[in-house]
């Protein structure tokens, strides 16, 4: 039986049910229940890998046999494990279209308000760490202070004084 996470448990299921009618008596059936069902047991494992981890996290397990309990997350592999290979290209257009409105914004000064929303998105965009998703979704739950904070107009151009 496949299922949709890319786990084969058929082959661990078989194991289960062999080692079950193995079983001489109750207590032998009791440890495969535990071996295989119990809070750390194979089965129950498998099922928490495939069900309750990120894309990320699911890959390195299957992929690369890591089993720590968090990796360390960064744009590239949640891109590729939200959007496979089209994820690297997509990351790269985010960040470099990023990093030249942040040129452009800082270079050209072309007022406060733009330094603001250049100096916003090189802050968000830095911690290269966070997963990609969170670039991309996050910065709605920021908006509403980065609009209050360009309405007060904290950073006013001074004209010089003609004379």
């Amino acid at each position: 039986m496949a299922d949709n996470s890319g786990l084969e448990l058929q082959p661990m299921l078989d194991e289960a049910l062999a080692a079950a009618a193995a079983a001489g008596d109750l207590r032998a059936l009791d440890d495969v229940r535990v071996r295989y069902l119990g809070k750390g047991g194979r089965l129950t494992e498998q099922l928490k890998r495939a069900t309750l981890t990120n894309a990320k996290t699911f890959m390195l397990l299957r992929y690369a046999g890591l089993a720590l309990p968090d990796y360390y997350a960064c744009m590239l592999t949640d891109a590729y494990g939200n959007f496979g290979r089209a994820g690297f290209v997509l990351v790269a257009a985010v960040l470099g279209g990023l990093a030249a409105f942040v040129g452009w914004g800082l270079g050209t000064a072309a007022s406060p308000a733009l330094a603001l929303l250049a100096c916003f998105w090189a802050v968000r965009a830095l911690p290269f760490e966070q997963e990609f998703v969170s670039l991309l979704t996050s910065w709605v739950k920021l908006l509403p202070v980065l609009v209050l904070v360009i309405l007060a107009r904290p950073l006013r151009r001074v004209e010089p004084a003609a004379g």
